[in-house]
């Protein structure tokens, strides 16, 4: 309430009325009606002024609130903890965020983007089905999100906290639940639970101070099951790839040499090793390396064709690197969201007609330094928060242009990752390469398009040991580190 305004109104009121009524009366007596005609037109311009002056109050109001809106305790409270800034595929220990959460150590993984999870998320560390976080400022955990990748099995997700009653969401293999806690007072440590361990990932936690009361749970619709492959399909019938819709100022696609029966693809069963890491141990007694294009020679190209060994050329296609040599090339407009990893962006990937020559020149430098083929990283913009509005069509252009563009090179070129799009993508290339498809219980695309068809799969896990499942499958596995230095363990 305008309490000014109140005022005025107050004393204009009684100002009209003591001039009407008893001024009006005193001089009617002495020198008649028109005497005090003045006073009238007086007290009529300060009914309007007070008029006017109570029509605008209003308008005042809304002028004020919309400038210095009340902020209400809940916004002023409430936060929602993601793990988009912070690096993929490593350990989360200590705070984060600094001063809020303490996540210990030896409990948390910070996962990539993963099955409906497109952004970073938080698995179990080393395959425990439990673990706690301590909350360093009172604070009550409202809700989060949760991701089932446990194959067939459905799991229950269980939280808790001292004295707070337990909650729990039942989630169905490859679907997401969003849990309520219903708790009415901060408190620490919040203990999870999953009986699929690592298998089941955590995202967006809603915390707040306890002070906008609980929060009942809203009905999350049941996504769509994802559609899945037969274990082994025979034959296998693939419908014509349709030609990519080019977009505007889109350069059409590159046509791919003719003269493909020079390009080496590998056999199906084919030793090698993958360190991106430098100097490169030249050593091993394999039949392929992976090696990075920018930070090795030709000399190192060619001590390996000296061995008989084939060259894969490394590059990121799919992100910018500020580190490389060409790094003055990428404009600021194609440059979108950090990918978790120091000094990289993602690229938009929509605008072939600026990235294309980068990459042409980056696979020429490759040829002319004598690799034999190429590994395009990060091509699965699509489903990861890029900043861009990347569809799947989009992603599957850029990846073919691609492939077509090492083939008029005479160079092998392999899919890296991008799962979910194998069905429309394994034709346009040559052989594939994945991370961690056991870990997350994607690799029955491989199986049936690439091993099927007579096309190599080279896979790794990281510090875990499926060399089992990926021989069963028929796939060049290899144990390694995360840095991908010189260390692997072979499958076979």
């Amino acid at each position: 309430m305008d309490y000014s305004c109140k005022c005025k109104k107050y004393l204009t009121t009684n100002l009209i009325y003591e001039v009407i009524y008893v001024r009006g009366d005193i001089l009617k007596d002495q020198r008649g009606v028109i005497s005090y005609l003045p006073l009238l037109a007086l007290a009529g311009i300060g009914l309007s002024i007070y008029l006017l002056i109570s029509g605008l109050a209003p308008f005042k109001e809304a002028l004020f609130n919309t400038l210095y809106p009340k902020q209400s305790s809940e916004a002023a409270t409430r936060q929602t903890i993601t793990f988009d800034t912070l690096r993929k595929n490593r350990e989360l220990k200590g705070q984060y965020p600094a001063g809020l959460i303490d996540w210990g150590q030896g409990i948390w993984f910070v996962n990539a983007p993963w099955g409906r999870f497109k952004t970073n998320n938080l698995i179990f560390d080393n395959n425990i089905k439990g673990g706690s976080f301590t909350f360093l400022q009172p604070r009550r955990l409202v809700s989060l999100e949760a991701f089932n990748g446990g194959g067939s099995r459905t799991t229950t997700i269980k939280v808790s906290c001292p004295g707070q009653p337990d909650a729990s969401v039942e989630v169905r293999a490859e679907r997401t639940a969003t849990l309520y806690t219903n708790w009415n007072a901060p408190c620490s440590p919040v203990t999870i639970y999953s009986g699929n361990g690592w298998n089941t990932s955590f995202d967006n936690l809603v915390i707040d101070d306890a002070s906008s009361g609980t929060v009942a749970p809203t009905p999350i619709p049941t996504p769509t099951p994802r559609q899945t492959l037969s274990p082994t399909p025979t034959p296998i019938k693939i419908s014509p790839i349709p030609t990519p819709t080019p977009l505007p100022n889109a350069t059409p696609t590159p046509t791919p040499s003719t003269n493909t029966g020079s390009i080496w693809k590998p056999a199906l069963v084919t030793s090698w090793q993958w360190q991106l890491s430098t100097p490169v141990d030249t050593s091993l007694n394999v039949q392929m390396y992976d090696i990075d294009l920018f930070d090795n020679s030709s000399s190192v190209v060619q001590t390996l064709h000296n061995k008989g060994i084939k060259v894969i050329c490394y590059i990121s296609a799919g992100t910018y690197e500020d580190w490389r040599p060409d790094a003055n090339q990428f404009p600021a407009s194609i440059l979108g969201k950090s990918n978790g990893w120091p000094g990289e962006k993602w690229l938009d990937v929509r605008q072939w007609n600026v990235l294309g020559p980068i990459m042409e020149a980056r696979m020429d430098k490759c040829k002319q330094m004598g690799f034999d083929g190429i590994e395009p990283d990060n091509i699965d913009g699509y489903s990861n928060s890029t900043g861009f509005s990347i569809t799947y069509q989009d992603q599957l252009n850029y990846n073919r242009n691609l492939a077509a563009a090492a083939h008029a090179r005479g160079l092998s070129v392999a899919l890296k990752n991008d799962v979910e799009q194998v069905p429309d993508l394994w034709q346009n290339f040559d052989w594939a390469l994945n991370e961690e498809c056991f870990d997350y219980n994607e690799c029955g695309n491989y199986s049936d398009y690439f091993i099927n068809n007579g096309k190599a799969v080279f896979q790794v896990e990281y510090n875990r040991n499926y060399c089992s499942q990926a021989n069963a499958l028929n796939f060049n596995g290899l144990v390694k580190d995360l840095d991908l230095t010189a260390k692997r363990t072979a499958c076979r």
